[in-house]
């Protein structure tokens, strides 16, 4: 049984209201487990859990200026945001062991999410800018977001109160055997799985009159659909790890058929179907009992939503390819690993667009991804038998993501992220370095860590540069706040914990310990900023 329970007051605060935006959290779970006696060894498992969250939360950010002068601000017109969601996650598994070299699995699973998010979607008034995200970039529309109260800043801005409703059930099975032919050793693991989900909703127009900057009471519009989206998915699985002597080869192969159907907020319906194949071949080489070569290559694959592939949207493909080396001993682990990863397809993420439905995702061109990963751990004490641990670690990636094979000069205004992406851009929120490292200590009851994290710049739309006037097709565009430098930012995390009996543990410690701010992502509408210095204490009960 786990309860855990969550809440904030918030750091931002929300111009004219006098308040902040914060959250509440309650998560309980109960598990089950039941071994029947008898000759067959198996077990049954029974898993529920429970979601409640609650939140003053918002799409729309600030302008860069009035971040830099306030991070934590919120502009009046986001005051009446309002975030309810619910989540229940189930499933029953069946496991079976008829002897040590066979497997079988089986399991039911539930999934259903449920949200009402009533937030800031637009402006409306003469000369004023539709989108949010445009608002921001245009001193008008920007007054009566701000809520400014002077004379004049008159106009209106809308809400939408958006339910949405999401279920995902099925069931799975997989068989492992162990075998052998030869020298060769497998494990061979094959699996099916048959799984269905959907998703739907309505939305909900709150219009809210601004006289002179003040903002007036809503007037509600009817409510209407948001569209119906379902997806029948039958995937089937077959991989075998085969080791002889130090090697290990790792074929796999994945096939999956989607049976899915799109019903727009008009009512139209529109069935469609897909298939993907996806697989590949991994291995490890163990040069010593403590050191291991591994790689392999990998074709991969991402569906589109059923209302992307009413649209004509194509599955996201890639290949990819890894080569490292492992080691590890009593007190020391390393690994470095090199990667390449080709993208045909690229499906881009929809934002800052109005729509208020279920909006159909977009293929974005391809792109080119490769690096190097370098991970070390090591015990400063923990290994000597001194009574105490002080494990260490550091962790390195260099990333060169670029767009590639883009359809004429650049990506146009539907691409959302990657809007405004040519050949050789940087690919956005895919920084170019990353570094985390960190020190615990262990001793007794105590325990903690003193963790660093840092990723350096990027950029928030595949434009790679400020406020974009001409769009993919070459037309006049608005110039929008999701255009834009994304910073790099260094955090310095300290946690603490303490076992005052054996089921309680306290915990507590503080985030953002150097209190760094930057601009840390500008979608889905505009530049938000990492939450400040931050105190934090619980307790952990297990029973």
């Amino acid at each position: 049984v786990e309860l855990h329970s969550q809440l904030s007051d918030g750091y931002r605060s929300i111009d004219g209201v006098g308040r902040r935006s914060g959250f509440t959290l309650t998560e309980p779970m109960v598990k089950l487990a039941w071994e029947p006696k008898g000759a067959l060894r198996q077990r049954l498992e029974l898993k529920i859990g429970q979601t409640d969250f609650e939140a003053d939360e918002s799409y729309a950010g600030l302008t860069e200026a009035d971040l830099r002068a306030n991070p934590d601000r919120r502009y009046g017109s986001s005051r009446f945001d309002h975030h309810v969601a619910e989540h229940w996650r189930t499933y029953l598994k069946w496991i079976a062991e008829p002897d040590k070299s066979l497997r079988l699995e089986s399991a039911l699973y539930f999934n259903k999410f449920d949200r009402n998010w009533d937030k800031l979607d637009g402006l409306t008034g003469a000369g004023l800018r539709t989108n949010v995200a445009e608002a921001l970039a245009h001193a008008p529309s920007l007054a009566i977001l701000r809520g400014d109260l002077i004379a004049g800043n008159d106009g209106e801005f809308f809400t939408n109160d958006a339910t949405r409703n999401h279920e995902a059930y099925g069931w799975q099975g997989s068989v492992r055997k162990q075998f052998e032919t030869g020298e060769a050793r497998h494990e061979l693991v094959t699996g099916l799985r048959v799984h269905r989900d959907t998703a739907g909703g309505s939305n909900q127009r709150t219009t809210y009159v601004v006289d002179d900057g003040v903002i007036g009471a809503g007037t509600k519009a009817a409510v209407t659909s948001a569209g119906f989206q379902e997806t029948l998915a039958t995937a089937f699985f077959v991989e075998d790890a085969i080791k002889f002597g130090a090697l290990t080869l790792r074929p796999g192969v994945r096939y999956e058929f989607l049976d899915m159907a799109n019903t727009t907020s008009g009512g139209a319906y529109t069935p469609v179907d897909s298939e993907m194949a996806m697989g590949g071949l991994g291995f490890t080489y163990e040069l010593t009992a403590q050191s291991t070569v591994f790689g392999g290559v990998y074709r991969g694959g991402s569906a589109a939503n059923p209302s992307g592939y009413a649209a004509g949207t194509r599955s996201e493909e890639s290949l990819g390819k890894e080569l490292g080396l492992r080691h590890r001993d009593r007190a020391t682990s390393w690994e470095l690993t090199a990667f390449h990863t080709d993208f045909r397809n690229l499906i881009a993420p929809v934002v800052g667009v109005a729509g208020g439905g279920l909006m159909p995702v977009s293929n974005g061109g391809g792109a080119t991804s490769y690096g190097l990963e370098a991970l070390v751990r090591h015990d400063l004490a923990g290994a000597q038998g001194r009574g105490f641990a002080l494990p260490a670690y550091a962790g390195l990636t260099w990333t060169h993501a670029r767009f590639s094979d883009i359809e004429g000069s650049r990506l146009g205004n539907s691409a959302g992220l990657f809007a405004g992406a040519s050949n050789g851009n940087e690919i956005p929120y895919i920084p170019e370095w990353k570094l985390s490292a960190g020190l615990g200590f262990e001793t007794g009851p105590w325990g903690g860590s003193l963790d660093l994290s840092y990723y350096s710049a990027t950029w928030g739309t595949g434009y790679n540069a400020g406020p974009r006037l001409v769009d993919g097709s070459g037309a006049l565009a608005n110039p929008s706040t999701l255009d834009g430098k994304v910073d790099g930012l260094l955090t310095v995390d300290l946690n603490l914990r303490y076992q005052l009996t054996p089921s309680f543990k306290l915990v507590g410690g503080v985030q953002n310990l150097l209190d760094k701010r930057a601009i840390i992502s500008r979608a889905p509408l505009g530049a938000r900023a990492n939450a400040p210095r931050t105190f934090f204490c619980g307790g952990e009960l297990a029973f």
